[in-house]
């Protein structure tokens, strides 16, 4: 799995493009390529121009991390060192927002006022006679001029965003060239938001030395919603950052591990709490939280960026919404300690009050979800203005609002600038030996291996029947099987519902890792792309209960492939530098 971002989303230019064809061949050439333009040589009389513009990165990516488990190993304490060498992720954490404390670390790079951006001129590479002096201005509003420069220094200004027509003039003791192009400065701003799909749970534990008797602690960038800067969310945007010196990225990250759309219970370890998320607060208990209560993440989203359209929003939400983790959990528990006629869809968890099935339970669960949505979508700039954003607030005495409040949403450039995932990799199947997805297998007895997975994914992704999937069994005659038909769902699986949230709002559906290429990669998998739930459970220093069926290192990789590509694409990064025409300026002062 690729790590950083290669030939998906364009050619890069690495060094600095020369000019080196005369007005009159451009001329002539009108349709060339920007990357096959820019080597003009200069009238005999003065010096060849080579120029080139760069943004400063904000999510650096200069080094590799290279995890240690080995007891004995001198950096296990640590959790393992960096060696030279880009890796895909950021080097550094998130840092904090200035002024805002409540969303806790969820930067990288500025948001500037003024939307000026810092570029450096760069002409280091002309050549000429005896000492070189450029002569920059940029027609921006307001204009920008630095005069008589020297050249083998790059010289640094602050720009707006866009197109901005340029001319650079180079003087040596022979003469003068002058050359017109324009620069192009772009920042991508992208969010994210959503749950721990986006947050980056399952991938630790990345660690570090511990406290209070513990040899290793798990290092989450903010430990009150596990955000983590290795999530495969924010690996995209470093894919971005990486793959263009002449565009920057600013990132804001507000993804809570837990989080829902709105208002309601979540289990967890069998236990109802209070649930929150995008629209309503969310409840945590980390020591490095600013309050227990996170207000919500489009308000927090809104705030922190203000009315700047964000050029692309990651997102990924549901899972919680319907239970999913719940419904896993209880399947395990199912498969463990009943006999080999019971099947997990049926099976009744101790913590619904009402007594229904599982199955029962995820489908009521996605008719709500589909009302989310539709509550959620103004709130994203999505519906045409045909609803108001209202959300649920942490009032003065830090407690959840009773009734939702108008709010600002969230701007996007446009509705498909949103990028929304479902929950995956799948985890409920593996590949046979000659390749086929079948459903993963917990007791090699049961009949209940026929469908105890297959339903979980036909109910609750693709809102359908469940099928039976025969499996190899040692009873012989094989015993029974429940019937799946018996489940008869009425509301749409998650998969549809992105499909659907694509119709009605605009959004874009990223759907690539619940396609049938890249299924069988689940917790049984021989090459999962999930944290096992044994190691999630039982390991020690630390233990990582919560990481159990999230993405590990591969199934993040996923993640940043997919939306490191369509990020750039949809941004146009790389970006291509404008043709150049060189004149002599011998005369024009």
């Amino acid at each position: 799995m690729k790590r950083l971002l290669a030939s998906g989303v364009g050619a890069l230019c690495l060094g600095l493009c020369a000019t080196t064809l005369a007005a009159t061949a451009l001329a002539s050439a009108p349709g060339s390529p920007s990357q096959q333009d820019h080597a003009v040589v200069g009238a005999a009389a003065g010096p060849t121009v080579k120029w080139d513009w760069t943004m400063p990165a904000f999510m650096i990516d200069k080094k590799t991390w290279v995890p240690v488990n080995d007891p004995a190993s001198k950096y296990y304490v640590k959790g393992g060192y960096f060696i030279p060498g880009p890796d895909g992720m950021p080097d550094k954490k998130l840092e904090k927002i200035k002024g805002y404390g409540a969303a806790g670390p969820a930067r990288y790079g500025l948001i500037p006022a003024d939307d000026r951006f810092t570029v450096k001129l760069d002409a280091r590479k002309s050549s000429g006679a005896g000492k070189l002096r450029c002569s920059w201005h940029i027609a921006s509003t307001p204009a920008v001029t630095r005069n008589n420069r020297n050249c083998s220094r790059r010289v640094a200004v602050r720009l707006p965003e866009g197109t901005h027509p340029l001319t650079l003039t180079v003087s040596d003791d022979r003469g003068t060239t002058v050359v017109d192009s324009k620069i192009v400065v772009k920042n991508v701003l992208i969010g994210i938001t959503g749950d721990s799909i986006a947050s980056g749970e399952g991938f630790p534990p990345f660690t570090k030395a511990g406290t209070g008797g513990e040899l290793r602690t798990i290092d989450w960038d903010y430990g009150a919603c596990h955000r983590s800067r290795w999530s495969g969310f924010v690996r995209g945007a470093q894919a971005v950052e990486n793959a263009d010196s002449r565009s920057n990225v600013t990132l804001v990250d507000v993804a809570c591990s837990g989080a829902q759309i709105t208002k309601g219970n979540i289990v967890i370890n069998g236990q109802l709490r209070p649930g929150g998320g995008l629209l309503s607060p969310q409840q945590t208990t980390a020591a490095d939280a600013p309050n227990a209560l996170q207000p919500p993440q489009t308000d927090q989203l809104r705030t922190i960026v203000g009315s700047r359209p964000l050029d692309q929003l990651l997102m990924s939400i549901g899972a919680n919404d319907i239970a999913i983790f719940s419904l896993l959990t209880s399947c395990l528990d199912t498969a463990l300690q009943s006999g080999p006629d019971v099947n997990c869809y049926s099976a009744v968890p101790d913590w619904d009050a009402r007594g229904r099935e599982l199955w029962q339970i995820a489908n009521d669960q996605l008719a709500k979800l589909e009302g989310r949505f539709r509550k959620l979508a103004p709130c994203l700039g999505s519906d045409g203005g045909r609803s108001t954003c209202k959300t649920y607030k942490v009032t003065k005495q830090g407690t959840k609002a009773t009734k939702a409040t108008v709010a600002k949403p969230v701007v996007l450039r446009a509705p498909g600038r949103l990028l929304e995932t479902p929950f995956a990799p799948d985890p409920t199947s593996k590949l046979d030996p000659s390749g086929a997805v079948v459903p993963c297998q917990f007791s090699p007895n049961s009949p209940a291996n026929q469908i105890s997975w297959s339903w979980a994914w036909d109910v609750v992704y693709e809102g359908v029947a469940g099928q039976p999937s025969p499996l190899p069994t040692q009873y012989s005659p094989p015993l029974d099987s429940p019937d799946p038909a018996v489940i008869t769902p009425s509301a749409d699986g998650i998969v549809s519902q992105v499909r659907g949230n694509a119709s009605a709002f605009g959004w874009t559906a990223v759907l690539n890792l619940v396609k049938q290429r890249n299924r069988g990669h689940g917790l049984c998998s021989a090459d999962p792309w999930l944290y096992p739930a044994a190691d999630a459970t039982f390991a020690t220093n630390p233990s990582n209960e919560a990481a159990k069926a999230h993405p590990n290192d591969k199934g993040q990789a996923a993640y940043q492939d997919i939306f490191g590509q369509r990020t750039a694409r949809m941004n146009a990064v790389p970006v291509s530098r404008p043709r150049s025409i060189t004149r002599n300026g011998n005369g024009l002062g």
